[in-house]
């Protein structure tokens, strides 16, 4: 077996490592600040999706957009629903369906949660913002979206959360 070529690989994976390192320094940096409501970085991102959406999400919703599985979301929610921050709702017309809903302690959570995400994202305009911020973005975008497809998430379920939740 041949050798690494060490300096190749670096500069391969640049991009990728870099994207990732500030992915986990920007998650660790928000689940600190989120610490005094004792919220992991998943269970605000759960509050946020639940308030701003703009029709019923289910938990397999939730897990497709947070890149979880169904069962990790589950946990998740069964931890917020402990604290009286979500509810969990049958349809009427289907009982396997389940509709997750905030409470009015959750709605105040998600929006003091929501208030501490926005200040740090407008702590990062400076590097974030700019003539190239729009391309930014969409390049982001696309390597999020190219690592749901590579993780298997269901893109019509994916398609179904986003819609519910940003129109």
């Amino acid at each position: 077996m041949a050798p690494f070529d060490k300096d190749a690989i670096r500069s391969d994976t640049l991009p990728l490592m870099t994207l990732i390192d500030a992915a986990n320094v920007a998650q660790r940096g928000l689940e600190k600040r989120l610490s005094h409501l004792h919220l992991s970085v998943a269970q605000q991102r759960i509050l946020a999706l639940v308030y701003f959406a703009k029709e019923n999400l289910t938990p397999s919703m939730l897990a497709a957009l947070l890149l979880q599985e169904t069962h990790s979301v589950s946990g998740l929610l069964n931890r917020l629903e402990d604290r009286d921050l979500i509810t969990r709702t049958r349809d009427r017309q289907d009982r396997r369906v389940v509709w997750v809903g905030l409470t009015t302690g959750g709605r105040k959570v998600a929006e003091e949660a929501i208030d501490i995400a926005t200040g740090m994202s407008k702590e990062f305009d400076t590097v974030l913002t700019g003539p190239n911020s729009k391309e930014m973005v969409e390049v982001v975008r696309g390597v999020r979206d190219l690592g749901f497809r590579i993780a298997g998430v269901r893109e019509d379920v994916r398609r179904e959360a986003l819609k519910r939740v940003w129109g």
